[in-house]
């Protein structure tokens, strides 16, 4: 439909909210059909579309009273995977401690595993609404050929629920043991019986926090954009957008001409909400005992 492709004016660093103002400057190159995703799905089912709205209120960023639950839960797993990489991304590139500490990262990046799958769970049943078939496998699995999950999996599981297992210490480098899908040959296996057994493993078994957060990083940013990728190329057939029109209530916005702000509505503003989109304010009295 023509009129979505005004949709295409809005800008994630100036018109998401304050996490994705905050994280996108670090994923716009990785991650980029994030955003294009972002304008053809999530920004109309909020009041963004409607010029009436101001851009610097609160509602400007909130869902409209009229969405179906399946299409706020797909905007809820797109969210939360972004979110959850994007702290994974700053908390690596901002913060030393995080290569010393390497768990604090991986606990992040085995959350976007998570949340990952939810997708891929909702955004299947979006397509299939209007029969298409948005991923390959199971609605609710990884994409085959690709997957640093498990490594991730294993990593935090090992970090979450074994004793502090044994790391070695460079020059300004933490180095960890390797891992391998093949538990009867994988060092982080053989590092969680004993610190000496760590300490005698051979310098091949090692890796540094530095090296693997920054490969798994990657891996998954081009896991993501792949599937991204794929999703987009559903949301923008012309059933999908039409079965959208009509499920999300914007077929009025569609008649009356306003399914996206004037772009003079849409530039950056001083006093735009600080709120993020899973965030809201809290109105209290304070009183005294």
């Amino acid at each position: 439909m023509d009129q979505l492709k005004r949709l295409d004016q809005f800008d994630l660093g100036k018109d998401g909210d304050r996490h994705e103002r905050e994280f996108w400057p670090l994923l716009s190159g990785r991650f980029p059909s994030y955003e294009i995703l972002w304008r053809r799905l999530i920004v109309p089912l909020t009041y963004r579309i409607d010029p009436q709205i101001a851009r610097n209120s609160d509602k400007w960023i909130r869902f409209r009273p009229d969405i179906p639950e399946r299409y706020e839960k797909t905007a809820m797993a797109h969210y939360s995977v972004f979110y959850l990489l994007g702290r994974a991304v700053k908390r690596f590139s901002d913060e030393k401690m995080a290569l010393e500490y390497p768990e604090d990262v991986l606990f992040l990046l085995d959350s976007v595993s998570d949340n990952f799958k939810q997708f891929l769970r909702a955004m299947g049943n979006l397509g299939a609404d209007c029969g298409y078939r948005v991923f390959r496998g199971a609605a609710n699995q990884y994409p085959r050929g690709f997957d640093p999950f498990q490594e991730i999996n294993d990593y935090r599981d090992t970090f979450l629920h074994s004793m502090v297992i044994g790391r070695g210490i460079g020059v300004g480098k933490t180095y960890i043991p390797k891992w391998n899908n093949e538990k009867s040959t994988s060092p982080l296996e053989r590092a969680k019986s004993s610190w000496r057994a760590a300490e005698q493993l051979l310098p091949d078994d090692l890796i540094s926090t530095s090296d693997l957060l920054s490969r798994l990083i990657s891996e998954i940013c081009l896991t993501l954009e792949k599937s991204w990728q794929e999703a987009v190329a559903v949301v923008m057939k012309q059933p999908f957008e039409q079965k959208m029109v009509s499920a999300t209530g914007l077929s009025d916005y569609c008649r009356r001409g306003m399914l996206a702000a004037p772009l003079e509505s849409v530039q950056p503003s001083d006093s735009f909400s600080s709120l993020g989109s899973n965030t809201f304010p809290v109105p209290f009295a304070i009183r005294k005992l």
